[in-house]
Order: structure tokens, then sequence, then C-alpha cells
């Protein structure tokens, strides 16, 4: 295997928090151009859809976490990795509120510019040099370096299997490789580079964007792909539930399309009042209620959307929960379930002293 080095940079104060009993929280995390991460809590309950309260945000942590540009950030379960231009990764436990330090590939790689998980078992990275890494979480130990681009990766997406993943290149090199055996199954020519890239919820088929257009496309056949055409170029996509697809880009909407079919749903029109730079499926199953995506802008807005299905007259729309300010240029955005214990006590890992351009504040909707 490739080797791979954990240094652990020195962590930012430490504050201890007082234990609450079982429960569990969404943890939305956002990076930006200029390094620095943030971090807000949300009750997981109050997200259900018969929730007497509204959805609230507790700021976590606001620290400067990479010398260079988030370019990308992945979290599931406690795991939070982040990738930059200063071509490290850094690793942190969401649940303990800690750094575990970061890593650099042999040879110093690249700038890492994509990042997916697959469970809390394994993460996919990729970036400037061309390569895909597998990483193992238990011990962050890189199993397998997959060599096949030419050109640094724009974007990764591990199959919901665990056993397929996609990547693109800035060469519009789309390959596919089957993760058990480190070979690269397929290649195909985009017709322009792209950072849209993602599976299905279903794992039949997997969305990319060329121009104006997302397209989707089936595994197997010669089915021409399902194309939504937009007014602008789409920057970024993710499934609101397993048949709805939401995108979003320079217009500052968002937009709902039925994935079977390619027709658009509806749209939120003044969702950021900036480009939208991000969109993660949140949790599909918070108290009982609904699916949920979260959006961050350009203009350090983030906020938090409920998918309200489809009626006899009425099709699919989003309905604002939360909104989050910082004053960050957002880059990355990811989002994970954290499950506490009763008893256990959490120590929270905040900048000693608010950072310049950190969380601003959150409004319920």
């Amino acid at each position: 295997p490739a080797s791979s080095r954990l240094s652990r940079p020195g962590l930012p104060q430490d504050m201890a928090a007082a234990s609450r009993g079982s429960h569990q929280e969404i943890v939305l995390v956002a990076g930006s151009y200029e390094g620095q991460l943030v971090g807000f809590s949300i009750a997981a309950s109050s997200l259900g859809s018969s929730a007497a309260a509204p959805a609230a945000a507790t700021p976590l942590f606001a620290f400067k976490a990479h010398d260079g540009c988030i370019r990308a950030a992945a979290a599931a379960a406690d795991h939070l990795v982040t990738g930059s231009t200063d071509n490290t990764l850094g690793v942190y436990n969401l649940r303990k509120r800690r750094a575990h330090g970061s890593l650099l590939q042999e040879g110093g790689g690249g700038a890492v510019s994509a990042l997916s998980f697959y469970g809390g078992t394994h993460l996919l990275s990729g970036g400037g040099d061309g390569d895909v890494c597998i990483w193992r979480t238990s011990d962050w130990e890189c199993l397998l370096r997959m060599k096949g681009h030419s050109a640094p990766i724009e974007a990764l997406a591990v199959h919901p299997s665990g056993r397929l993943a996609l990547s693109v290149c800035a060469g519009r090199k789309l390959r596919l490789w089957n993760l058990q055996t480190g070979k690269c199954n397929y290649t195909s020519a985009l017709p322009q580079p792209t950072r849209v890239l993602l599976w299905t919820p279903r794992g039949d088929a997997y969305v990319t964007a060329a121009g104006s257009a997302l397209r989707l496309h089936a595994l197997g056949g010669d089915a021409a792909p399902v194309e939504m055409l937009h007014e602008r170029p789409p920057a970024a996509a993710a499934f609101a539930s397993e048949d709805v697809l939401a995108s979003g880009g320079a217009s500052g909407a968002i937009e709902l399309w039925d994935a079977g079919s390619g027709e658009r749903l509806s749209q939120a029109a003044a969702a950021h009042a900036s480009r939208i730079k991000c969109l993660v499926s949140t949790f599909r199953s918070c108290g009982g209620g609904g699916a949920h995506l979260s959006s961050a802008s350009t203009d350090g807005s983030i906020r938090l959307w409920r998918l309200v299905a489809a009626g006899a007259s009425e099709p699919a729309r989003l309905e604002s929960l939360l909104l989050l300010r910082t004053s960050l240029r957002l880059t990355a955005l990811c989002a994970s379930l954290v499950s506490h214990q009763a008893g256990s006590a959490v120590a929270l890992r905040v900048a000693a002293g608010r950072l310049a351009g950190g969380p601003e504040g959150a409004e319920a909707e």
C-alpha cells in the first residue's frame, strides 16, 4: 500500500461542555476559500415533521484549518475530512470534537479537490496528481492508489454498494472503478469537465453536468441520458429524496427535478442572494419526518430545507427551516448524523477567541 503520514498539529483550546442524555445531532460543516472551517449542531429531533419547536443551530467551532482554500469536505458518522489546495487532508472526530491531524500522500500528492465516503469505514480522495486514493478510517492507512487520470481530479462518487466509484478529471475523462480489484472498468469522454457527479440513491444511474444541463445516465443499455435543461449552468446537485433531484448555480435559485422524467417540478427562486456553491442531502429520516437538504452560497449563507412531498394539486417543493450566516466565501459543505450516549462528556474544540469571518448567527424560518 501507498504510505501516508498522519501529522498532529496543535489543537485549539479545549472547552468542556455539559453532558446531555443520549441524543442525535446533525452536524453541518462548511469550508471556505480562506481555509477556515465552521461547524453547527442541529438537534435531529427538531427536524421531524411533527416537531413542536423550530429547528435551531448551535455554533460548534470556527478556526483556520488549512493554509489554502478548502476545496472539498466529506462527513460520515463520526468522521469529518477536508481537502485543500495546501495538498493535505484534515481529519477530525465530530462526536469527540477532536482534530486527529493531517494526511499527506506519498510524494506530496497535489491539491485535494474531491472526497467521497463509503459508510464510515473507507474514504476516497482525489486531486491534482490524478490519483484516486482509498483510505481505511480505522487507522487512516492509504490502502490503494488507483492511477489512470492524466489531469487533476474534479469529482468523486462512491456507489451505494461500496463496490464501484466514479471519477471525473479536468481532462473531461470519466472513469468507473471496481473498488474490489482497484481496476478501471469503463472510461468515457465528457463534453466538458464537471464537478457535478453523483449516484442516484438506488445506485441504478449517475448524474453529471454538461453546459446548461444535468444528465442522468442509466447503468447498462444504450438509452440516451435524461436531460434536465437549466437557464444557466448548474454548479451543484444533490438528491432531496430517491426520486427528486435538486440543483443550483449562479442564479441563487434551487430547482427540483423529477429524476425519472427530467421534468422540472418547482423552484425556490430566492434561495440565496448569490451563487449556490454546494448542495448536500442532509438526512432523510430525522425524528420521523421527511427528506432534508442543505445549501451553501458564496455570500456566506447556509440554508437547511425540508422537502414537502407533492400533493393532489401541488408539485414537490422546498420549505426553508433555517438560515445560517457567516462572513466567509464558502467553497465546501457536508453533513453527518452524530450519535451521543448518555453520560458521555463532549469536549468542544473551539478557537481561543472568535475568528474573523466565523459564524454570525442562525435564524429559524
